[in-house]
């Protein structure tokens, strides 16, 4: 969505939707809050001063390349825009160059006739809003940072003509507009966020965030601006040396504040950031902006979302200059770029990944001029990881866009604010044991931060703290029973005595586990575990498997234990220890197991861990009637 708060836009939309609802007019603030933020990042800042031409531009040019929108709410954006136009010219807010309200009103009309065909034709989408959807077309789990590199390396290596064709049309499950174009069912991993004090540490150390408060002291008790809202020309060596720019070279002569790009940029940021208020008297400081120090967090947060709007790759050569035809894309596409690295965790989104995918929507004329445009894009890519990494979003990287703690703060927030469900908690010695064995059984494995996490973890604590901070966690949430074994495997046979003294050999849910765990570490009374405890572990597996897959993955896990006899009598087991998960596996193997043998003992077993009377219940409902009472005590014959 567009950035809430403070400032001419957010009073504008306050006003407009209390004049509609006094009015009883059709409103929607989300839609002409877009509308606003679109009209002021692409045309000028005017936003009571419309043109027909404005509107189509928008509605018809903007909206279908960037807005993802629902099916059933793409009716509504045209009349939201009307009832705003009708509030324009209602409370004398339409400003006097504007094109007459019946012309603009008229022009809605016309666009309302095409818009919904706009909103859905492919032609005429931006690059993030085509990846995403190809992605979901094909199913790829945003969960599995490999299944994200291994479709986008796929998507790469394929012919450019089929690349160009795999763009699908806009699908309704991706919901509202927003600036992440992921869908909004599919889960996201859990995260680890650090403190907020050393969140606010790192704020204070990004170069950018420096810059601005540079920026912000310059501007001290106000400044005047041009005519068109620029720096005055008399301003620029001064600033220009404030925020450590170097110094202007011998016999350059500045027409504009706009010849200088990174100064031009730093300014448009602070006031996209919502540091700084454009007013009739000039620039002043925000409120915001004079608490920038005392609410670091805050602060950096509204420049993270101002960057959206504000763009940066489009600012690289200067807002007069000729822009190559990625500049924009990847501007738009930087939220999606963000979400991609977020869920690569700490293998990012490699920069070459990022090239190839800009590199498909690059028109062909100019892909014609081969190494060099491609080299242009390379290097346009680095310098915005550069720009990133001075916000303190990303790492600094030669070749990778990785996320720093800040940046999976602020991508974190951004998913949230979207409306996504973003697990995350807060690291450090404090940390839920629940969230943080959760968020360790979310990473790779075989990656390195799963066992430095842990390692770290444990640094910090004795054996004894250690067991006793998790096992409780552990014994009630069978998914997390799997990382607390990997949890004691780090810690050593040294720890044995901690876990003894914790009498966790004797625990319902946690003795199984330990039982393995003592016999494979050689510190246990029996060299091998107990049939009966390894059963418990491998059905707490399959409890985990059916609660996060279904039936199947129990088919592929059991049929992974052997042959269908060996099966079986695997299940004979799980009968013999049957309670209510349990339960639930075996009659989801009774129902859905293609082998009789396996299906016919999982039902077998679920009758074995029942009380007789409860057996010959379910058996009397369960055989066919034969019209004749059998007597008491006789015996049926086995099959």
């Amino acid at each position: 969505m567009s950035k809430k708060g403070a400032g001419p836009r957010g009073e504008l939309v306050k006003a407009y939707v209390s004049w509609a609802r006094d009015s009883g007019a059709f409103f929607d603030g989300d839609t002409v809050r877009l509308l606003l933020d679109y009209r002021a990042e692409y045309r000028d800042q005017n936003l009571t001063c419309w043109s027909a031409e404005d509107l189509s531009a928008v509605l018809l040019g903007l909206f279908p390349a960037k807005v993802m929108i629902d099916d059933e709410e793409v009716g509504d954006v045209v009349p939201a825009v009307r009832t705003f136009m009708e509030f324009l010219g209602s409370t004398g807010r339409l400003a006097k160059a504007s094109d007459p309200l019946e012309d603009l009103l008229e022009e809605l009309d016309e666009i309302e006739e095409v818009f919904e065909e706009a909103m859905g034709g492919p032609d005429a989408f931006g690059f993030a809003k085509r990846i995403a959807l190809s992605m979901v077309a094909d199913g790829v789990d945003v969960d599995d940072p490999e299944a994200l590199e291994t479709w986008i390396k796929d998507f790469n290596a394929r012919p450019e003509s089929e690349r160009r064709a795999l763009m699908p049309p806009p699908i309704a499950a991706l919901g509202s507009p927003s600036r992440v174009s992921l869908p909004p069912d599919i889960p996201l991993p859990m995260v680890a966020l650090l403190p907020d004090e050393e969140l606010a540490r790192a704020v204070r150390e990004a170069p950018l965030m420096t810059r601005l408060a540079s920026f912000l002291d310059w501007v001290g008790s106000g400044r005047k601006l041009t005519d068109s809202g620029r720096i005055k020309l008399r301003d620029v060596p001064e600033l220009v040396e404030v925020l450590g720019l170097g110094v202007l070279p011998p016999g350059f002569a500045p027409r504009s504040s706009s010849d200088l790009p990174e100064l031009d940029w730093t300014y448009a940021l602070a006031d996209a950031g919502l540091l700084v208020d454009v007013t009739r008297r000039g620039l002043v400081i925000s409120d915001l902006g004079r608490e920038m120090q005392s609410r670091p967090l805050e602060a950096w947060k509204s420049v993270f979302e101002g960057l959206f709007d504000a763009g940066a790759v489009t600012w690289l050569r200067g807002a007069k200059a000729w822009q190559p035809p990625w500049a924009q894309m990847l501007d738009d596409g930087l939220p999606d770029l963000l979400v991609l690295s977020y869920l690569g965790r700490d293998q990012g989104l490699l920069a070459e990944e990022v090239v190839e995918l800009a590199w498909t929507e690059v028109p062909s004329k100019a892909r014609e001029l081969g190494p060099k445009m491609r080299e242009l894009l390379t290097r346009d890519v680095l310098a915005l990881i550069g720009i990133l990494s001075e916000i303190g979003v990303a790492e600094r990287s030669p070749d990778r866009l990785v996320l720093t703690p800040l940046g999976i703060w602020g991508v974190n927030g951004l998913l949230r604010d979207e409306g996504h469900d973003a697990p995350a908690f807060t690291d450090g010695p404090d940390a839920d044991p629940a969230s943080l064995l959760a968020y360790w059984g979310s990473l790779d494995f075989e990656g390195r931060a799963l066992g430095e996490g842990v390692d770290a973890w444990l640094a910090g604590r004795s054996p004894e703290s250690a067991v006793r901070a998790l096992a409780d966690a552990a014994a009630a949430d069978v998914r997390l029973r799997g990382m607390f074994l990997y949890v004691l495997e780090r810690m050593g046979p040294e720890s044995a005595d901690a876990v003894r003294g914790a009498g966790l050999e004797r625990d319902p849910h946690l003795g199984p586990y330990v039982a393995a765990w003592l016999a494979g570490s050689g510190v246990g009374d029996e060299s091998e575990p107990a049939d009966e405890d390894l059963a418990r572990v491998i059905a707490d597996q399959l409890v985990v498997l059916l609660m996060e897959g279904g039936p199947d993955d129990l088919v592929d896990m059991l049929d992974g234990l052997g042959p269908p006899s060996e099966q079986a009598h695997f299940l004979e087991v799980l009968g013999r220890m049957q309670d209510a998960d349990i339960g639930r596996v075996l009659d989801a193997v009774a129902t859905s197991h293609p082998d009789p043998v396996v299906s016919r003992a999982a039902r077998k077993a679920q009758l074995s861990g029942k009380g007789p009377e409860v057996r010959g219940a379910r058996a009397a409902a369960q055989a066919p009637s034969s019209g004749r009472r059998r007597r008491t005590g006789r015996k049926s014959r086995k099959p």
